[in-house]
C-alpha cells in the first residue's frame, strides 16, 4: 500500500514574494553579467593588439629588468598580474566570475529565507502517516521505567 506524497510546506505569501524575488534578481545578474563579459570581450578582442608584431620582440626587456631590480620578484609579479588584467578575455573572465558569485549569493539567500519560514514540526499528514509500531512503543518499553536515577534527576 503506498502512501500519498506530502504536500510540499507552503511559504508565507510575503515570504514567498521575497525568495521569488531573490531567485528572478540570481537569474538577471547572472545573465546579464555574462552578457556583459560577452561584449567586452568581442569589443576588446576587435582593438589591434601590437604585442604580437615581431618588430617588437624585446621592446620591454629592459623595462622588465629594471623593474626586477628595483622591485625584485613580488613587483615582477604584480607587473605581469597588471598586465594580464588589462587583456580582454581576463576581463571578460572576472566580469564572468563576478555575475556567477553575485547570482549565487543572491540565490542562497532566497534558499535561507524559504528554510527559515519552514516549520520546525512536520505538517499532520506526515505524522498521521508515521508507522504504527513507532506510535505505540510506551515509556516502559523505551528504556524509561519512571524511576529516578541515584542524583535524583528524573
Amino acid at each position: 500500500m503506498s502512501t500519498p506524497p506530502v504536500a510540499p510546506f507552503a511559504l508565507p505569501p510575503a515570504t514567498q514574494r521575497r525568495v521569488h524575488r531573490y531567485r528572478v534578481a540570481a537569474g538577471a545578474i547572472f545573465v546579464l553579467g555574462l552578457a556583459c563579459a560577452g561584449v567586452v570581450y568581442w569589443l576588446g578582442s576587435r582593438r589591434v593588439d601590437y604585442s604580437d608584431d615581431p618588430a617588437m620582440l624585446g621592446f620591454n626587456r629592459a623595462a622588465e629588468r629594471q623593474m626586477g631590480v628595483l622591485f625584485g620578484t613580488q613587483g615582477v609579479l604584480i607587473g605581469d598580474f597588471d598586465n594580464w588584467i588589462q587583456q580582454p578575455g581576463a576581463q571578460a573572465f572576472l566580469i564572468a566570475l563576478a555575475a556567477a558569485v553575485g547570482g549565487l549569493i543572491c540565490y542562497l539567500i532566497s534558499r535561507l529565507l524559504a528554510f527559515e519560514a519552514e516549520p520546525e514540526t512536520p505538517p499532520e499528514s506526515a505524522r498521521a502517516r508515521a508507522p504504527a509500531d513507532a506510535r505505540s512503543i510506551s515509556p516502559a518499553a523505551a528504556g524509561e521505567s519512571g524511576r529516578r536515577n541515584e542524583a535524583g534527576d528524573p
